[in-house]
């Protein structure tokens, strides 16, 4: 018969085995989740638009409700720079790259009001400023402004950004227009939007790095 401490042994080997499979099992999990968002974005229709991306996890999150930033695993090394376009893996905005360190970079996300951009409703053609606000950054929320009356923006719609000449491309979803509203000195009118992309929960995006489009 076995001594006990050959048993122990040979437990303790066992639980180790154990424990590399699990390991194992977890790693080819996450594997497969991060294959699939990857088919997704390669699913995407992008209609003369070519888009090179560099794959990023969110590492570290602003934890107030003044900003809106989240940092990334990926920097300079990886051809990330300043200004560049955050997507998910549905092609959805996320932000647009704020400070870039050699392995790291400091995204500002849709909703924080320092971001603003150009944008354009799909159905309606208009354009106007995607802006972040104070008033909206709570709720994950940001602003399509800069309309006037006449134009047709209408709740339901969506809004995607608009760039000529710009380091970011056209044609990236911002989000769905919720609600139509007058600005303060009643010249003006704001769509308020919400993100296309679950700005919660963050954990693989990707930074648009270069890109190609045909107008």
């Amino acid at each position: 018969m076995k001594g006990i401490q050959a048993l122990r042994d040979e437990r303790d080997a066992l639980a180790k085995q154990v424990a590399a499979l699990e390991k194992t099992a977890r790693t080819g999990e996450l594997a497969q989740a991060e294959n699939a968002r990857l088919r997704a974005l390669l699913d995407l229709p992008k209609a003369g638009q070519h888009l090179t991306l560099a794959s990023a996890w969110v590492i570290a999150r602003t934890p107030d409700n003044w900003q809106g930033e989240v940092t990334l695993d990926q920097g300079r090394a990886q051809k990330v720079a300043a200004g560049q376009c955050v997507i998910d893996e549905n092609g959805a905005l996320v932000g647009r790259v704020k400070e870039v360190g050699k392995h790291w970079a400091v995204v500002t996300l849709v909703c924080d009001p320092a971001l603003s951009l150009a944008g354009q409703g799909v159905s309606s053609g208009v354009l106007g400023a995607v802006e972040g606000r104070t008033d909206l950054l709570p709720k994950g929320e940001t602003s399509f402004s800069c309309l006037t009356a006449a134009d047709p923006v209408q709740a339901g719609e969506r809004v995607l950004t608009f760039a000529a000449g710009e380091n970011y491309p056209s044609g990236l979803l911002v989000g769905t227009v919720r609600q139509i509203v007058d600005d303060p000195g009643g010249l003006t009118r704001a769509a308020i939007v919400e993100p296309a992309a679950d700005l919660n929960n963050l954990g693989q995006v990707f930074v648009v790095t270069d890109f190609w489009e045909v107008r």
